[in-house]
């Protein structure tokens, strides 16, 4: 299981004093700031994202393609194109409310998922170690086999609130996986500020 109120700010476990959270708002995400500066895309604040409410299951590959169920009002991101061109390299931060905080541990999933079918296209997983990134939270790239696009993303769940940051890359640009990790610690430290 995920643990719900560890968190690294940057180091060591370190244990949050405070509860889970039990609502989204734009508000408790992180701004442009943190954000790579030499992005001059498009950039959408944070705001509120109604869609599907996610796969819903623990099974298989599913975590990754759709993520868990949640309900309304439970998503909202943020992203920014690092160039003029839409979607050459995108970055997203995505926070999540899912309706079982206790879902199966994203480590495990992406550890018995080595490669999945979504959309058409074949995806291989990879599991990787990078810096900044605390234990309890995953850091991965998937790599669309066709296009050859690839997706670096760390995921992890803190205060009861799955975070998720994904940064694709279409255009073979340097990896944006140190910028992703960077995301990910000032986004927990961002829920680490919000009151009970």
């Amino acid at each position: 299981m995920l643990a719900p109120k560890a968190a690294s700010l940057g180091g060591g476990e370190v244990q949050s004093q405070k509860p889970d959270l039990n609502a989204i708002s734009p508000a408790m995400m992180v701004g442009r700031q943190s954000f790579p500066t030499d992005a001059v895309g498009d950039w959408k604040p944070p705001y509120m994202y109604e869609e599907y409410s996610g796969a819903g299951s623990d099974e298989g590959c599913g975590p990754i393609a759709a993520f868990w169920e949640r309900g309304a009002d439970s998503h909202a991101l943020a992203s920014l194109d690092a160039t003029t061109i839409p979607h050459e390299l995108r970055y997203r931060v995505d926070l999540i409310l899912p309706k079982n905080r206790n879902h199966r541990d994203i480590a495990g999933v992406v550890d018995a998922c080595h490669t999945f079918e979504f959309q058409g296209h074949s995806v291989r997983v990879e599991r990787e170690s990078v810096d900044g990134v605390p234990a309890w939270a995953t850091a991965f790239k998937l790599e669309l086999m066709s296009p050859g696009e690839t997706q670096s993303w760390v995921m992890g769940q803190y205060r009861g609130i799955d975070i998720k940051v994904s940064a694709t890359n279409a255009a073979g640009r340097p990896d944006p996986m140190p910028a992703v990790a960077k995301l990910f610690t000032d986004q927990v430290a961002k829920l680490e500020e919000q009151p009970y």
